[in-house]
């Protein structure tokens, strides 16, 4: 369920490409690791909750703002908001903007 709702939350072309790359890392990785293993070392699935790694919300990442979205405050502890006009483009941490890019206002 949880990994349906983060699909959920990627565009088209993102889906695409994630599908894409995964692809090619998980071909990778079996021809030069899991190939090599010997058969009882084989059965932990790279799709298993723990195999699978979650992304760090505090790594900076690029975003446009597509709606007007006015007075929003970053950070809930901190005293710091900024106003976010449609087509700004933002270098942040991925965590700031967390809601906006659930709700569509950013890309």
């Amino acid at each position: 369920m949880k990994e349906q709702n983060q699909l959920n939350l990627l565009s088209q072309d993102e889906l695409q490409f994630a599908r894409k790359y995964f692809e090619s890392v998980y071909q990778h990785f079996k021809e030069t690791v899991t190939d090599q293993l010997p058969n009882t070392q084989k059965a932990k699935s790279l799709f298993e909750p723990d195999m699978i790694i979650e992304p760090n919300l505090d790594r900076f990442v690029f975003c446009k703002i597509t709606e007007q979205v006015g007075e929003f405050q970053f950070d809930e502890n901190e005293n710091s908001s900024f106003y976010l006009n449609k087509n700004d483009i933002l270098m942040l941490r991925y965590r700031a903007i967390r809601t906006l890019l659930i709700e569509n206002k950013v890309e």
